[in-house]
């Protein structure tokens, strides 16, 4: 859920009113685009409501936004560049037409309506799977994409960012890819080759994972069918490597820009309330400054990077060089250089013991819950 920062109420109305302004200006101007990219948006229609704030405030308090029209129809702002979502979208789909993957329903992903800076993005209907068969798809595809994002080196890929949709499951943030090896966490950062990557993607039961109460897939969620997914995503990644990283979306991935997520944004808001950073932060004093900054204006810094040759970091109209000791890219060229049946057993190792200790927690709240009303009874 997004953060309340410190900040000067004026400026904080001000920032709110001008962000407002610039999204239904962007919504007149590109309204038959939109109506073209979006299926089933019509072109006319009157605005019924604009839900601003679905999302931490960046870049001048600009947030993810939803303009529904009365007829219902809806589309969803991005006041950002969303040509990796929009690549990686494209790169699942691709994966998925490889032998092995099938059958399965088919693939939900969301259309985009790109225009540089910001973009527009098709409403996908939450729904719960409901019975046995819909339950073992959605897990079977938690499974495949829990191995593409692994592969892609993608993090905070969490219950609010992946939503169920009746059998599949369909990724509608996705901004962390390739996050790169910053030059100050190579003691923290796992390398690709260490199978426990799979839970720094966020995508497996925890506290925001798959079994967050908020996405209830502790209910649906199969083990069985969950690594039976990953074992048929990762077998075609291996055996199509060259195919994948020739392919036409997976160069536009590399070289689109993606957001680097320096600092979670619990810690971000405790860094608004004490104005300086944790004591022994060990990123440099430049990122400090740039997140402080950040901070003050009342938004939730947003870093970034582009392209695998440039190994600077930006946030706002800033850059800085020499953060970066290895880049996504390169990060997500070695997960594919080490696929092996090995490696393939390690993580599917984590990815057991993961949803096990997530079964056994949920049983254990049951149990609590049971006693507790056995005790208020007698």
């Amino acid at each position: 859920m997004p953060q309340t920062f410190p900040s000067k109420a004026a400026g904080a109305t001000s920032r709110g009113v001008e962000a407002k302004a610039e999204l239904v200006e962007r919504f007149d101007a590109d309204r038959d685009a939109i109506s073209r990219g979006i299926p089933g948006f019509p072109r006319r229609g009157k605005v019924r409501r604009v839900t601003m704030g679905l999302g931490d405030p960046h870049d001048g308090g600009r947030t993810t936004s939803k303009i529904t029209l009365e007829t219902g129809c809806a589309v969803y702002y991005k006041a950002r560049d969303c040509s990796a979502e929009a690549a990686f979208h494209e790169i699942d789909a691709f994966t998925g037409r490889f032998e092995g993957m099938q059958p399965r329903p088919p693939l939900k992903h969301p259309a985009f309506v790109l225009r540089g800076n910001y973009a527009w993005m098709e409403e996908i209907q939450a729904r719960s799977p409901r019975g046995a068969t819909s339950a073992a798809a959605a897990s079977r595809r938690a499974g495949e994409l829990l191995a593409l994002l692994d592969m892609l080196q993608a993090v905070d890929c969490n219950a609010a960012n992946v939503l169920a949709s009746g059998g599949t499951l369909v990724p509608i943030d996705v901004e962390t890819l390739l996050q790169p090896l910053l030059a100050w966490a190579r003691a923290t950062t796992p390398p690709p080759e260490d199978p426990a990557t799979v839970l720094r993607v966020g995508l497996l039961p925890g506290v925001n994972g798959l079994g967050a109460a908020s996405h209830g897939a502790g209910a649906w969620l199969r083990e069985r069918e969950c690594c039976a997914g990953f074992a048929a995503a990762y077998g075609v990644m291996s055996s199509q490597r060259a195919a994948l990283v020739a392919s036409a979306p997976f160069e536009r991935l590399r070289n689109s820009s993606v957001r680097v997520l320096v600092r979670a944004t619990a810690a971000c808001a405790a860094m608004a309330r004490t104005r300086r950073a944790p004591a022994g932060d060990p990123a440099p004093a430049t990122i400090h400054a740039l997140e402080l900054r950040s901070l003050e204006r009342g938004d939730i810094p947003r870093f970034s990077t582009r392209g695998a040759n440039l190994r600077q970091l930006a946030e706002g109209d800033r850059a800085v060089s020499g953060c970066i000791a290895e880049d996504g890219s390169t990060r997500a060229m070695r997960w594919l250089d080490n696929s092996s049946s090995d490696d393939l057993e390690g993580r599917l190792a984590v990815v057991r013991a993961t949803l096990t200790l997530a079964l056994l927690r949920r049983r254990e709240a049951v149990r609590q819950r049971t006693s507790r009303r056995a005790g208020g009874a007698g």
